[in-house]
Order: structure tokens, then sequence, then C-alpha cells
């Protein structure tokens, strides 16, 4: 019993779920509220009550700016259409008016990489996606205190003693974007990761470094691996967009605004 109380209300659900109230009556001829083209010009389509109950017929005679104009062909004795009544979307059509612009701004991948940029393009369809993030190890260590003509060997030869560690990122990623509505793009995409470490160590004798403590690559340990990322895109106004996803390598939250560029 409970398993065909569900099926009813998914069936009801569907039969408004692809439905359209009509919004305006004017003589013999009607307005339906869609973003949706219901259906083909000169087709006949059933009018419905509340109750699901075929009430009367008309046929579309125009699309215009996302709304659906129609004539009454016919109505069922002792009823009249009425604002209220809707009809059921058979074909949906998007009415997508063709734009394209570019956005450029600030991207970061949390919390690994607090640096980057990100230019990238919206359409009615498909656009693409460039972006580029760092951090780390440069980014917050003082540089006079790194040694990239120093080895590892070296090191171990002097017997300095290790005191921290720390890694750095770069990030170059390419995708597309993808059309949902005009304010929401999902983006996808791939990029080149590369993640050095870096060595802290202690000289006795204050020689290297800031009071003795200087910073080495540890060239063992340098990764370089493609990174995959995606998520979701917002248009806010016609000013900027935010944009927030997930990326793989360093896994982190991918969370951006960028300005949208004006038209040369």
């Amino acid at each position: 019993m409970k398993k065909l109380f569900i099926i009813i209300i998914l069936f009801i659900s569907a039969n408004f779920l692809f439905a359209q109230k009509i919004i305006k009556i004017v003589n013999d001829y009607v307005l339906i509220d869609t973003d949706k083209n219901i259906g083909e010009l000169n087709e006949k389509i059933y009018v419905y009550r509340n109750d699901n109950v075929i009430i009367g017929k008309i046929v579309i005679v125009k699309f215009s700016q996302g709304q659906t104009a129609a004539k009454i062909l016919g109505v069922r004795e002792n009823y009249t259409i009425r604002i209220g009544d809707y009809v059921k979307v058979k074909k949906i059509k998007k009415e997508i008016t063709p734009f394209s612009y570019y956005t450029l701004g600030y991207s970061v991948n949390i919390p690994s990489q607090l640096f980057g940029a990100n230019l990238y393009q919206l359409t009615n369809k498909m656009g693409f996606y460039i972006a580029f993030r760092t951090g780390g190890f440069h980014f917050s260590r003082n540089h006079s205190d790194y040694y990239d003509n120093i080895s590892q060997e070296q090191v171990d030869s002097w017997g300095d003693d290790l005191i921290g560690k720390d890694k750095g990122s770069i990030t170059i990623d390419i995708g597309l974007t993808h059309y949902v509505t005009h304010l929401f793009h999902v983006y996808l995409g791939a990029g080149y990761t590369s993640i050095r470490s870096y060595k802290e160590y202690e000289d006795p004798a204050d020689i290297l470094g800031t009071d003795g403590e200087y910073w080495i690559e540890d060239t063992d340990a340098l990764i370089a691996k493609i990174d995959v990322f995606g998520g979701l895109i917002f248009t806010v106004g016609n000013t900027f967009t935010v944009h927030i996803g997930y990326i793989t390598i360093p896994s982190g939250v991918n969370i951006g605004i960028s300005f949208i560029l004006p038209k040369f």
C-alpha cells in the first residue's frame, strides 16, 4: 500500500513538473507562462483543470519572450478556460538568446594554493577555462635563507640537523565551461601540477641562512602529476561571477571571484 501511494505521488508530481499555467485570457486567446516552448506552431494541445480533467483544446499561434500564445478551439460543456488552468509540456525547446563574455579574476585552492588567477569564457553553449595557481614555500619563507646550489649530499656530509619541512606547488589548468542557465554554468577540465618539497637545516657555525637556519630543495621528493577539477560558476548581475569546485592535486576546494570584462 505504501509503495502504491508513492507511485501515485510520483505520477501526480510528474504531471505538474511538465505543466505550464495559463496566466492571461483575452477573448479567444490565452497566454501561457513558460520560458520553454511547449510545442510547435499550429500544434493543438489540451487544457487541464487542477484535478487533471481535460476541459478544452487550444492551438499554438506564437512564441515570444519566453511565453506562449494560443487560440481557444473548443471548451467542454459547462466549463470555461480560466487563469490557473494548465497545459502539459510534450516538447521542450529552450529559448536561449546567444551570448558570450569573458571573465578575469582571482582563484585559489584551499588550503595549499592561495595565489592564482583565472580567465574563462561563458556562453549559451560551451566556453573555455584557464587557471594558474601557486602557493606554499616561496610565499611563506624568506628567500634569502633558501639555497638552490646546495645539494642533499653536501648537507648530509656536514651533519647539519634537520629542523623543518615545507612544500610549494604550481598548477596550470585548462578546461571547458558549459551553459545550464544564464545565471549558472559548470566547469570541468584537467591540468598539470608540480609539487616541490623543501627541508630546513641548522648550521652550527651560523654561516648559512638567518641565525644558522637555511633551506634546500628535496629533489628526490619532486611530484609532477595530472590533476582533475570541476565545479559551478554563478553569475552575479552584469558585473562579476563566483565559482566553487574541487581539485584533486593538491586536494582542495577551488574558490574564486572574477569580473566580467567589457566588450570591445
